[in-house]
């Protein structure tokens, strides 16, 4: 049997059920993981897929067989498994997931103890090819006798929630929870039910709503929700992808708010609480909205290359306390409760509840608190173009412009009117162009001189 090695991606391992990851191939990558990385003590657990239930016991039998003990969660979602790792002092851990991949997929996030995401460019082609070599019987695995404990880490967690947000200060809203009928239905459901707040759930389980895919960035799966939260006259509505480590918001007015502005808004609502060591790690798509509320909050900005792991990996080198990216990605470090523990978890629900406390105190609709940073600076929605040489459209756009070239990711320019940032996709043969500005005008003029030089 050969692993098709496509499904190893940059952050995280996916592919199609059974074509592409089957039980035996789930099974050998779970054992390659735990020998490659030297674990012994690891976290388990899957999202709600059928795909992922009919691989899952592979999943715990290829760790067992590499020695490891494993400290097992169910369904879960994404976040609690990372904040179980960091919490536990594990040596790793595994979701068993394909996050936001259409119905058919099915997957694995591996994590290593200090909650960086296993990838190719750290480790996850070793892995592929340890897999291999245990399929072929190269390696040979012998079934151990460490054993299986139960993990229920949802009283810790709720603590490290509630640390960021002052519950009294939660009032009345009226919110519409959309989980896309994934893994993070039972942590929101925890969570929103012990607050005074109306909620109206969506794709919770079998309900009056139509189900969408797991993709919350995508129109058509927030079509749905835009409609209600104008229906039910609700104050926000909120998104989760399928395995809740992304999350989405809908404003009063029931449209989509870009997360970059969500970035903006939690960037000064972070600075506002902490006292110290007030850097933020964001992505290098866009800049000058971000990075002037950091400055006008006493905070400073860190750019990052986006990705999840990236952005981690960053975190993890300064010792940053929070970090955002424009997928709807929020990273905290479980330092910011836990003296020493300097582990970064991606979270879901702790972004959700900052922002309803913040809403509650000012008075204000969602849609007033991003309109501040909405007037003063527009945004292009990222630009996809087909184009197999960024090298080539890296060196006319140098040419082009007159100023000094940003690489951290890609190419980015601008000053304090305007920027942009052009990159190379890491999965597609795309290049992919984000632009900011003061006036709209010069967004139209800067995305047809880009077009033009990237063709």
């Amino acid at each position: 049997m050969i692993i098709n090695k496509s499904i190893f991606r940059e952050y995280d391992i996916r592919g199609k059920y059974p074509d592409e990851i089957n039980e035996q191939i789930a099974e050998a990558i779970a054992s390659a993981f735990a020998i490659n990385f030297k674990i012994k003590k690891i976290a388990l657990a899957k999202d709600k897929r059928p795909q992922s239930d009919r691989i899952y016991e592979h999943v715990k039998a290829g760790l067992l067989k590499a020695g490891c003990e494993v400290y097992e969660m169910g369904q879960q979602s994404t976040p609690e498994l990372y904040f179980a790792v960091g919490f536990k002092n594990l040596d790793g851990g595994l979701m068993v997931t394909a996050s936001h991949n259409p119905n058919g997929y099915t997957g694995l996030k591996l994590v290593n103890k200090n909650g960086l995401a296993i990838g190719t460019k750290n480790g996850l082609v070793g892995v592929a090819d340890s897999a291999q070599k245990i399929l072929d019987k190269k390696i040979i695995l012998k079934n151990s006798r460490k054993k299986i404990k139960q993990l229920d880490i949802l009283h810790d967690y709720y603590k490290f929630v509630y640390s960021f947000i002052d519950y009294g200060k939660l009032k009345n809203l009226k919110t519409v929870l959309d989980v896309s009928g994934g893994s993070a239905a039972k942590i929101v459901e925890y969570f929103f039910i012990r607050m005074s707040g109306q909620n109206i759930k969506m794709n919770f389980r079998k309900d009056k709503f139509k189900d969408h895919g797991l993709n919350p960035m995508l129109p058509e799966n927030y079509k749905n929700i835009e409609k209600e939260v104008l229906k039910s006259e609700s104050d926000l509505g909120i998104i989760w992808d399928g395995d809740g480590d992304r999350i989405i918001f809908i404003d009063d007015k029931g449209k989509f708010i870009e997360p970059y502005y969500i970035n903006c808004l939690l960037a000064e609502i972070f600075l506002s609480k902490v006292k110290k060591n007030k850097k933020i790690v964001i992505d290098g798509r866009m800049q000058l909205a971000i990075k002037k509320v950091i400055a006008e909050n006493q905070g400073q900005t860190v750019v990052s290359r986006s990705g999840y792991s990236n952005l981690v990996a960053e975190m993890q080198r300064q010792k940053v306390l929070f970090g955002c990216e424009n997928s709807g990605h929020y990273l905290f470090n479980l330092s910011l409760v836990y003296d020493g523990k300097n582990f970064i978890c991606g979270d879901g629900i702790i972004p959700a509840l900052m922002i309803i406390e913040y809403l509650s105190e000012k008075g204000m609709k969602i849609s007033d608190a991003i309109s501040i940073f909405k007037k003063e600076y527009k945004i292009s929605g990222e630009i996809n173009l087909k184009n197999n040489n960024f090298t080539k459209s890296a060196l006319k756009l140098k040419n082009k412009f007159k100023f000094d070239a940003d690489e951290t990711d890609g190419i980015s320019m601008g000053n304090g009117e305007w920027f942009f940032n052009v990159r190379k996709s890491n999965t597609e043969p795309l290049i992919r162009i984000n632009i900011e500005a003061k006036e709209k005008k010069k967004i139209m003029e800067l995305k047809k001189e880009l077009i033009n030089l990237t063709k």
